[in-house]
């Protein structure tokens, strides 16, 4: 039997290891989370009288709101310039404390590929507001975005996802309509790897 002392510490370092997990672990968003979000950070917009910002979900999530995506996530990736987030930030750690949402839960993450570019590839607008507007990319760029590298680098979670979407539409859509878009991407690696990873996933 551990001596007294040590039983303690044993049990103490255990009581933290709990109390950390708890306040470490944050709700996911599903589909009807991230439908609130965006009314709820609208108002206040309102409320501070900002300019009216655009942002484009760049992430799974706009696939989760279009119904091409049956889970749920942790954040948001947006396109939306530096400064617009910087000042929108504090809104968004206001939403994530209410909501037990991670603090960065709708974030502006570094991108593979340049913003300018990919803003030509909004799609489908999943809010309109007084001071917000909403847009998702396309599922067929969702999925470029995905399957960008060799299958042995994609993630498990990414080759799930991308199958997922992929399951919604006949597949010599979703190639003519993946082709379009490496055509105007014009990235070689990107493009063969993609290709390359679509016959695997088809041909199962």
């Amino acid at each position: 039997m551990l001596p007294f002392t040590e039983f303690i510490n044993l049990e103490s370092r255990s009581m933290k290891l709990v109390l950390f997990n708890h306040l470490t672990e944050s709700k996911k968003l599903n589909k009807t989370d991230i439908q609130k979000v965006f009314p709820e950070l609208d108002n206040i917009l309102v409320d501070k009288d900002t300019p009216k910002l655009e942002m484009i979900i760049a992430g799974s999530a706009g696939m989760i709101l279009q119904g091409y995506l049956n889970r749920s996530t942790e954040d948001i990736d947006v396109i939306l310039p530096i400064k617009d987030y910087k000042n929108i930030k504090p809104h968004i750690s206001e939403i994530a404390k209410e909501h037990d949402y991670i603090d960065k839960f709708l974030n502006v993450p570094p991108l593979f590929f340049n913003r300018n570019l990919l803003k030509k590839f909004k799609d489908y607008k999943v809010y309109q507001g007084n001071k917000l507007d909403v847009y998702s990319l396309s599922p067929w760029m969702i999925v470029i975005m995905k399957l960008r590298f060799p299958m042995e680098e994609v993630s498990e979670k990414h080759l799930k996802d991308s199958k997922e979407i992929l399951s919604h539409f006949p597949i010599p859509t979703a190639q003519k309509e993946i082709d379009n878009l490496l055509k105007t991407l014009k990235r070689r690696e990107t493009n063969e790897n993609v290709k390359e990873n679509l016959q695997k996933i088809w041909s199962k």
